[in-house]
């Protein structure tokens, strides 16, 4: 009968150490999807990629029964966030320019992947028929390509880049031809927007949603232990 008891105890001990662990990984869950929102709420350039960049785990991974489980945000681009967080200039490290594709340059990601570039900084070459262009309207440089094409027919949708057989496409609608006409006549395309620096806006608040932790951990606990 001992044994027995002995067994039971355990057995309500394990399960109430799940809870626990079901409580921690809720928790973590929230506190970066309140990142990822505040992230998607700025609504500028690239937020989309910026939000995924929020990456959580709980510890161990596998549920072992253990009583102290824990959770841990972090972030794959940290001095963005933190300039994001401050309202700071964002400035390129070891570099004079930030080099900002443009949406022409931009392939988007799948759910959970980054955005891919259709052509690279490194494939910008005079080779490639790469020069670059003053900005009218601020400091630093418009990163352009030239470009060659069909004006008609099947590759009427197509502008292709002569950089390593890159073809882009500008997209489908009613406006298509009328964009591929206008590079074609112009000659080139933008391929990176070139500053100094980037000034956003304050859209993260994560001091903020740090101290709002431990009323989360308490409330999903309680709750998986319910």
């Amino acid at each position: 009968m001992g044994r027995l008891k002995d067994a039971w105890h355990a057995l309500r001990g394990y399960a109430a150490a799940q809870d626990i662990r079901r409580g921690v990984a809720a928790t973590t869950a929230e506190v970066k999807d309140e990142l990822r929102s505040q992230i998607r709420s700025g609504s500028f350039r690239g937020e989309r990629v910026l939000a995924n960049a929020w990456r959580s785990r709980v510890y161990p991974e596998r549920d072992n029964g253990t009583w102290k489980p824990a959770g841990l945000v972090t972030s794959a681009a940290p001095q963005i966030h933190q300039s994001l967080d401050r309202g700071s200039p964002i400035t390129a490290r070891g570099a004079k320019y930030l080099a900002i594709p443009s949406s022409l340059n931009r392939i988007p990601g799948g759910r959970g992947q980054a955005m891919r570039l259709r052509v690279t900084p490194q494939q910008m070459t005079p080779g490639a028929g790469a020069f670059f262009l003053k900005r009218k309207n601020g400091p630093g440089l418009l990163w352009c390509l030239t470009v060659t094409g069909n004006r008609g027919g099947r590759g009427q949708g197509r502008v292709s880049i002569n950089t390593g057989g890159v073809a882009l496409f500008t997209g489908r609608g009613k406006g298509r031809a009328a964009n591929i006409r206008a590079a074609l006549d112009r000659g080139w395309v933008v391929m990176f927007t070139l500053v100094p620096s980037v000034q956003p806006r304050k859209v993260l608040d994560i001091e903020g949603v740090r101290r709002s932790i431990p009323a989360r951990l308490l409330r999903n606990i309680s709750a998986a232990l319910a």
